[in-house]
């Protein structure tokens, strides 16, 4: 019974620490979202905290993953983002792409106030949600590709990226593809914002019970030891 009780109290420890971080982590991206500076546009990631990054590290971080899809995003095709941020990822697809139809959501109104200004002709486009819960006026098999670049395996517990994950899956068109990226194994060293680490053999099992196929899991462009799930919608 004692022994029990230890694990119990250790675990609300351990949940209260990464409920205080992903605190902290929410009013760090706020406040970097809200002292944005709109005038350097090729700065935008440092607004969202990518500023450990130069633009041209970035723009590769971001199409490494793109040019990976399978099916590929292609001109004229739709997009969503979850946990968009400022912006800055969507910025560099619009550069590489044309025509294309695009949509996010983030946690932080600061951040989505960013993005609505950077894109005003697409600022509606832009809500400010919990990309754990279910985004109620987007219906079912609604976009070609879905994306979360960092905010998915960044700063959620594993249960609510499971959550994500299959708010993804849902809002995603039957053989459209999707990406999340940022995912750190037990023994991986770069940990920054990232509260969980996930060993890429629970998403290998876990994954097809979402409806998705063609799992593949690489290791990030620019990023250390961190990882970006691809997959597509059956």
């Amino acid at each position: 019974m004692l022994l029990i009780t230890l694990i119990s109290c250790n675990d609300a420890v351990d949940y209260a620490k990464k409920k205080f971080k992903y605190a902290s982590i929410k009013r760090k991206f706020s406040r970097s979202a809200k002292n944005c500076e709109l005038q350097n546009k090729n700065n935008l990631h440092h607004c969202a905290r990518w500023n450990y990054l130069t633009s041209e590290e970035f723009s590769e971080t971001v199409m490494d993953g793109i040019n990976r899809l399978n099916p590929p995003l292609k001109n004229s095709e739709s997009f969503f983002e979850l946990g968009v941020r400022t912006g800055a990822a969507i910025q560099v697809i619009l550069r590489n792409r044309k025509n294309l139809s695009f949509s996010g959501s983030d946690f932080s109104e600061e951040a989505i106030n960013v993005a609505r200004k950077t894109f005003p002709e697409n600022a509606d486009n832009f809500v400010v949600q919990d990309m754990t819960k279910k985004h109620d006026k987007i219906k079912d098999n609604t976009y070609d590709h879905v994306f979360s670049f960092g905010a998915l395996g960044m700063y959620l517990k594993k249960t609510d990226m499971i959550k994500a994950i299959r708010e993804a899956v849902r809002i995603t068109k039957p053989g459209g593809s999707l990406l999340f990226t940022h995912f750190v194994e037990p023994n991986g060293e770069r940990v920054d914002s990232i509260l969980y680490k996930v060993e890429i053999s629970f998403w290998q099992k876990e994954l097809p019970q979402y409806g998705v196929e063609d799992i593949k899991i690489e290791v990030m462009k620019h990023q250390g030891d961190r990882h970006q799930i691809f997959c597509r919608k059956k």
